[in-house]
């Protein structure tokens, strides 16, 4: 019998959430030698958190839509964590997918994130543009990306 897989929104500080957080502190942080911030953590509950797993199985992905602090059209996509466990099989896109669906019905055209250089290639491929000169954010190279959601509607 086949397990379905499937996103769903999780809501803070439920359980789900809480699983959210080890995927990413072992995806985000820990090869870094780091853990998320009491600042980091506080800021949680502004964000909508979505996740990708099976029925009462594991998570396997994470990401987060939070408010521009000026653009009213925009959101920040953070918090993107895929587990090692599912790499390859088309989680993050789901995820993306997912997120930018989101995104368009709670009235927003336009996603900014924050790539590692090293997933640079996956976000192109996904339609997000870079803008701006690479920069350095704990110890990583990253780079600012933008997607402008009505262009990928309907």
């Amino acid at each position: 019998m086949q397990q379905h897989v499937y996103c769903t929104v999780v809501d803070y500080g439920s359980e789900l959430w809480e699983q959210l957080l080890a995927l990413r502190q072992e995806v985000l942080r820990q090869p870094l030698g780091l853990t998320f911030s009491p600042e980091e953590l506080a800021e949680e509950y502004l964000g909508l958190h979505m996740c990708y797993r099976e029925p009462e199985g594991p998570i396997l992905g994470s990401i987060a839509l939070f408010p521009h602090e000026v653009a009213i059209d925009t959101f920040h996509l953070r918090r993107v964590a895929v587990s090692p466990l599912a790499r390859g099989q088309g989680v993050g896109k789901k995820l993306l997918s997912f997120a930018e669906h989101h995104a368009l019905l709670m009235g927003r055209s336009k996603l900014e994130l924050s790539a590692r250089m090293s997933v640079l290639p996956f976000y192109e491929k996904n339609g997000y543009v870079a803008q701006g000169d690479v920069y350095e954010h704990l110890t990583i190279p990253h780079i600012k990306m933008t997607k402008m959601l009505e262009q990928t509607a309907g």
